[in-house]
């Protein structure tokens, strides 16, 4: 997903089962990109879980740039 002049906000929560591990409130395995002024903001809370429970989490085939004058702001809460 891209954007060039206009931001992109994420947000996300993830589930509450205590029986499921792989919980996150954002889960990220392909690029976000912003290639103009435009920023990109993840914002995620974890899931109730004994692991997994990530408030963000990027995968090895996600990624997250920002070419141009945008910023990046990533915030995340375990669960």
């Amino acid at each position: 997903m891209s954007t060039v002049d206009g931001d992109m906000n994420l947000t996300g929560t993830g589930g509450n089962d205590p029986n499921r591990a792989d919980q996150p409130g954002i889960y990220l395995d392909a690029a976000l990109e912003s290639t103009g002024t435009g920023n990109i903001i993840l914002n995620g809370t974890g899931g109730q879980s004994s692991a997994q429970g990530y408030g963000v989490w990027v995968d090895t085939a996600g990624s997250v740039t920002a070419t141009g004058s945008g910023t990046i702001t990533i915030a995340g809460t375990g669960g």
